[in-house]
């Protein structure tokens, strides 16, 4: 069963609020969620002491222009980080320079809202569902939003073309239109793209 979460507090810069919002609706996800695939992206990445004090120093200095927000976070996704803030800096500071810089190195393209999704769906083995609701057990993270992001940012050279099996289930993509240049169009290459996703984030599962 999943430990309880931990209820985080985070301030974000407004100029850095505005870019997640946008690229979170260019991604056709949620701020939120978004955030949560920032945090484990960044599992690896362990933040310099020059990085908090210049990020905590731009928050005191700029009071007036930072959001806060609340994060409910898994205890999976609160144990990447637990261990690597530094002891004069808090938890909640820490993960607020983990999204500041990840916002800066990393930037994806913007829009001021979302755009209409398409939902298609199509057979998979039955396994990919269940693992990519693992992964969301583990981490808050929805499928929709490791899918969009991985069409984003990686291109995929795809393979396979044909497949046997009789262990199947229908499942559901939702993405947003103009994501649809990056979706194959073959159904078997669509469950390559999700395998190729899982096993992306296959430490989550274990």
């Amino acid at each position: 069963m999943e430990k309880e979460k931990k209820r985080v507090y985070i301030s974000l810069l407004n100029e850095d609020y505005v870019q997640l919002v946008e690229e979170a609706n260019y991604l056709g996800v949620s701020k939120t969620n978004y955030i949560y695939l920032i945090l484990y992206l960044n599992r690896n990445n362990e933040m310099l002491i020059e990085d908090l004090q210049n990020h905590k120093a731009l928050i005191d200095n700029n009071a007036n222009e930072k959001k806060s927000l609340y994060l409910n976070l898994s205890a999976y996704l609160s144990s990447l980080h637990a261990n690597k803030y530094r002891s004069i800096y808090s938890f909640n500071q820490y993960l607020s320079t983990v999204i500041h810089v990840h916002l800066k190195k990393n930037s994806l393209p913007r829009l001021d809202k979302k755009r209409p999704t398409i939902r298609t769906g199509f057979t998979v083995p039955t396994q990919i569902p269940e693992k990519f609701d693992e992964i969301l057990s583990k981490t808050s993270i929805f499928s929709k939003t490791l899918i969009t992001y991985t069409l984003a940012t990686t291109e995929i050279e795809y393979h396979k073309q044909q497949r046997a099996t009789t262990d199947m289930q229908k499942m559901y993509l939702q993405y947003p239109v103009d994501f649809d240049k990056f979706m194959p169009n073959n159904k078997y290459q669509k469950i390559e793209l999700l395998e190729y996703i899982l096993e992306e984030y296959s430490d989550i599962l274990g």
